[in-house]
């Protein structure tokens, strides 16, 4: 099963554990469409509360560069650090080409 991207609003939190977090809010101020300026104010604001950033929020695999706003199994939004597309690579489905 593979991420879907987030519909709806966030807001960024400091959580019960005194971490820096996203959380679904339909007031929210930011969607998927300000993925990189979530990313910049979650670090922003881990270093100037000298918190970390909750693990349930950020996602950086292995080579990600590009901010995107994503939704977990349970609909919760993280902010996952995935490698940049090709112009004109929009993801989509493979075509299918009948050989027989």
């Amino acid at each position: 099963m593979s991420a879907k991207t987030f519909e709806g609003s966030v807001s960024i939190v400091l959580n019960t554990k005194g971490e820096v977090a996203l959380k679904k809010d339909n007031a929210g101020k930011f969607t998927a469409t300000d993925a990189p300026e979530i990313y910049k104010l979650m670090k922003e604001f881990g270093k100037g509360k000298k918190v970390g950033i909750n693990k349930y929020s950020l996602f950086t695999p292995t080579g990600g560069t590009e901010p995107v706003l994503l939704a977990n199994r349970y609909g919760n939004p993280y902010i996952a650090l995935l490698p940049k597309r090709a112009e004109g690579d929009t993801g989509g489905k493979r075509t299918v080409t009948k050989l027989a």
